[in-house]
């Protein structure tokens, strides 16, 4: 509305080309029906063109399809990319790999999914990043949310204060010699008892480094709670016999915090002064850019009550959000029908350098979502007999691969297959899996299939860029789901 507004005053000389919902999966999960009603109307009385998608998958290649036709054939000069969007990035883990600002080529990396802005880069197209707006106008000297308009050619961007080396340099040098001439002497006094003193004391030093670094002083715990920098109305709940303070939380604003990574960070929440089940949903921002919402079923827990009174409030919820290298701002916002919601935020004692995340394939038939009856989700990429599942991955790393043998309704007992993994055009190995049913969970998408119990296996990958590919070859009609998992570390990859 207001780009429509500028381009009929004659400011704006372009207009948006297409629009999607954004939100979760570039699908707008995390907005309510009526939020998304809206964003719909507004694309619509505008006449921009809405690409709607039914997965995250689906919403990249949509994106791809669409710039190939707008573009009718012509080489497109630069990429841009503002924020953190799933379709673009391609994946959350990706915020740490893609560099900041201008890229002429990124560098070779497992990346976990290639997004728009990476499939760009591959077709040689320089692309421009950005990405925690927060952190870079504060570099810049640039006013963030300011009280007063500033005027043009204001800021550390356009003027800054700068030393006079030279100057500096000399007057050190005359102040480093007037030390000198003047402590000379007293230096020179009792050299060799100070020497003997300091000796000691690098004993000690040494010592007590030993000490810091033995089993017994790592026992401390893996999270530790860190308080809110502002922006926070404290309350206090009572369970198992003891008292946690808490932090409110509303849509507007909440708790802000400092959190510094690499490092893993955990967020503990409760909806209060709840009477009957419902839902609520919790949404955190990371420099001033929405990662993560979600939403949970509110059930009143007994033995969970704010202290001192008689409002009940829910059993705890987790949510975890891998904060990237650097120091960040964090902010916590929650939305309920009724009732008010509190957090407690904890953050990894141990910068997180372990562990794997998802890595999406290449090829596949489609892709699956995998819901158990406790509500979770989960991602598989279908395939079968003649659709191979189709990766490249850089070594030296460990694959981790789970399948999924699809069951048909009425199929009992056992069922035996075969997977076969190609490395380079050659087969690597053969494995043999006996799957039984998996009772409590579906495919929402394909309700006549029913999902096998999981099975894992490992993939070798030595040194250099290597293709693979997974086949069924047992039995003839076979058809799979796959999970692939890297370690977070290999994501870097090597050339």
């Amino acid at each position: 509305d207001m780009e429509s507004l500028f381009h009929d005053e004659g400011i704006f000389h372009t207009r948006i080309a297409a629009a999607t919902y954004g939100g979760g999966n570039d699908m707008g999960r995390g907005l309510s029906p009526a939020g998304r009603e809206l964003l719909r109307e507004s694309i619509a009385r505008n006449g921009v063109e809405l690409l709607a998608s039914k997965d995250i998958e689906d919403a990249i290649a949509s994106r791809m399809t669409f710039y190939e036709e707008a573009g009718r054939g012509r080489a497109y000069k630069l990429y841009v990319n503002v924020g953190g969007g799933v379709a673009s990035v391609g994946n959350r883990h990706n915020k740490t790999l893609l560099p900041g600002g201008l890229s002429f080529d990124l560098k070779a990396h497992n990346w976990p999914r290639k997004g728009t802005l990476i499939l760009f880069a591959d077709k040689g197209v320089p692309v421009v990043h950005l990405l925690r707006i927060t952190a870079l106008a504060r570099a810049h000297g640039l006013p963030v949310a300011p009280d007063y308009r500033p005027q043009p050619g204001e800021g550390e961007i356009f003027v800054r204060e700068m030393y006079r080396w030279p100057l500096a340099g000399a007057f050190l040098v005359v102040y480093c010699l007037l030390c000198m001439l003047v402590l000379a002497p007293e230096i020179r006094r009792g050299l060799f008892d100070r020497l003997g003193r300091r000796r000691t004391a690098a004993v000690g030093l040494l010592l007590a480094l030993g000490l810091a670094w033995a089993p017994g002083a790592q026992a401390a715990d893996k999270w530790v709670r860190q308080e809110p920098e502002s922006g926070a109305d404290a309350i206090c709940l009572h369970s198992q016999g003891q008292d946690f303070d808490y932090f409110l939380l509303d849509a507007d604003s909440g708790p802000h915090y400092r959190v510094t990574g690499p490092r893993r960070v955990k967020v503990i929440v409760r909806q209060i002064d709840v009477v009957e089940a419902g839902k609520f949903s919790v949404a955190i921002d990371l420099d001033g850019a929405e990662v993560v919402r979600k939403s949970f079923a509110a059930e009143p827990h007994p033995e969970v009550m704010v202290c001192g009174g008689e409002e009940m409030a829910t059993a705890l919820r987790r949510i975890y959000i891998d904060v990237p290298r650097g120091t960040h701002d964090l902010n916590i916002r929650g939305y309920a029908d009724a009732g008010g919601i509190a957090c407690r935020l904890f953050r990894q004692s141990k910068r997180q350098t372990s562990g794997s995340v998802p890595f999406a394939p290449e090829g596949y038939e489609e892709l699956a979502t995998l819901q158990f009856e406790s509500g979770k989700q989960s991602t598989y990429y279908r395939f079968r007999a003649g659709v191979p599942l189709r990766f490249s991955v850089s070594g030296p790393t460990t694959l981790e691969l789970y399948t999924r043998l699809d069951f048909e309704r009425g199929m009992l007992g056992s069922q035996k297959y075969n997977i076969e993994v190609v490395r380079d055009g050659k087969v690597w190995r053969t494995f043999h899996y006996d799957a039984t049913r998996l009772a409590n969970a579906f495919y929402p998408q394909h309700l006549e299939i029913l999902p096998g119990a999981r099975k894992k296996l490992r993939i070798s990958v030595p040194a250099g860029r290597h293709d693979f590919e997974v086949r069924c070859v047992r039995p003839g009609n076979c058809g799979l789901t796959a999970q692939i998992r890297i370690p977070r570390k290999d994501l870097q990859g090597r050339p």
